[in-house]
């Protein structure tokens, strides 16, 4: 299949009307580049339409426990990849929309959210429907989500309140993990090239030297590691040692993470300076998760995994043998990484170099070997896949999740938001200049 439309990753794309999403053309053109055909035993896997979500509402989500994306964004880049067969994403957006637009300020979802330290705080998808339908009141939530986000990291973060800015270089980002402060900055970024307010520049530029200089990047093996407090609370057996030098980290969580550096690296008014460092982490983040982001023998990642102190990596589901069931999904977590290390570098073994062979430790696994893991999983299972590695049964945008009625995407609330990147130019991404 030919591509019908791509749209290639450039600087600035914040404020243009697709957002340089790769279309459903690309995605498709992607598998007959890899020689994937549709599995014709599932339900239309190829480009089923959407064009009606009637009744569906948001009202009184539990933003802090069900969400896990920012869900203006997911269903607006869905419509946005379709020329047909599309509404149904579109309504999707709106009723998102509606509710952040007209119920989320004071709402005991927000509170709920601000006492665990705004991490599921969402505002970049609101800014991009605001900009693309010039709705002045999307774009007034976003911003105001952004000033809470700055105000509170103003007065403290968690250290505070009543205190000042945290101090870059002498603060771990990261202790309770990523999603949160990386979810912040992907909010300050977007809004801040999309606004100039001040606001939002101060937060995004602070943001950004706090990751940059957070000490608890571990420059050895190339990635943030949470602290040995949040270490506890993952509760994986048997317990680790901070002490002993393990380390932990949530696979999506780095996903995440990578998608606020990388727009931030795409944004006009970020410093080249910035840019260089930001660049530099995204390619050691994704050279760390090439070798060790899959456990060697089931392939899947998992969704927390790190390092043994004694030596080599770990995943939650395997620390305790036998290995009797898996939740494949957090694969997908580290696909756009891979690719954004790709883009930086050239280097095709972060895109689609071939999985080792049986009996390996380590990598590399590439970004297209564990979109195939990761979209084919089947929950709990070790061995069963959807459907075989020549076939695909579903694009990225088009499963949902029926233990939530339906509310929300499938696996970890949509695969869009990991995997978008390796489908520009019909799975030939371009390569960045090296400087």
């Amino acid at each position: 299949m030919g591509i019908v439309t791509s749209n290639p990753f450039t600087v600035g794309i914040t404020t243009a009307p697709t957002f340089s999403m790769p279309t459903v053309a690309d995605e498709l053109a992607t598998y007959a580049l890899w020689g994937w055909t549709p599995d014709t035993t599932l339900p239309a896997p190829a480009n089923p339409v959407f064009d009606s979500a009637a009744g569906y509402t948001i009202s009184g989500p539990d933003i802090h426990g069900d969400t896990e994306g920012d869900d203006v964004w997911a269903y607006l880049q869905a419509f946005n990849r379709r020329t047909t067969g599309r509404n149904g994403y579109l309504q999707r957006a709106q009723a998102w929309r509606n509710y952040y637009v007209n119920s989320f300020e004071n709402s005991p979802e927000q509170g709920n959210d601000e006492s665990f330290l705004f991490d599921h705080f969402y505002g970049w998808g609101l800014q991009q429907f605001g900009t693309q339908f010039a709705d002045a009141g999307a774009t007034a939530e976003a911003l105001k989500i952004c000033t809470t986000l700055h105000d509170w990291w103003a007065a403290g973060g968690r250290n505070g309140p009543g205190r000042t800015w945290p101090v870059a270089g002498a603060f771990d980002i990261a202790h309770y993990g990523h999603r949160g402060p990386s979810r912040n900055l992907h909010t300050a970024v977007i809004v801040a090239d999309a606004t100039g307010d001040a606001k939002a520049i101060e937060l995004r530029d602070r943001l950004i030297e706090l990751w940059l200089q957070s000490t608890d990047w571990d420059n050895v093996n190339g990635m943030y590691w949470v602290s040995s407090e949040q270490m506890g609370f993952y509760n994986v057996s048997p317990p680790l040692s901070f002490a002993a030098g393990d380390r932990a980290v949530s696979s999506f969580h780095i996903g995440q993470l990578a998608e606020a550096f990388f727009a931030a690296w795409l944004s006009p008014n970020v410093t080249s300076d910035r840019k260089t460092r930001l660049r530099a982490k995204i390619v050691a983040m994704a050279t760390w998760m090439r070798a060790n982001g899959l456990d060697p023998n089931v392939r899947y990642s998992s969704d927390e995994l790190g390092i043994k102190g004694s030596g080599g990596a770990w995943w939650n589901y395997s620390l305790v043998p036998p290995v009797t069931t898996w939740d494949g999904v957090y694969t997908i977590s580290i696909v756009n990484l891979l690719v954004m290390a790709y883009k930086f570098t050239g280097d095709t073994t972060f895109l689609s170099a071939p999985p080792p062979p049986a009996g390996s430790t380590t990598g590399p696994y590439s970004a297209k070997y564990c979109f195939n893991r990761g979209t084919k999983n089947i929950f709990g299972s070790t061995t069963t896949r959807e459907c075989a590695d020549n076939k695909f049964g579903h694009l990225v945008d088009t499963k949902f999740d029926t233990s939530t009625g339906s509310v929300y995407l499938y696996n970890n609330k949509g695969e869009l938001q990991y995997t978008y990147l390796i489908f520009e130019n019909g799975g030939v991404p371009t390569v960045f200049p090296s400087s």
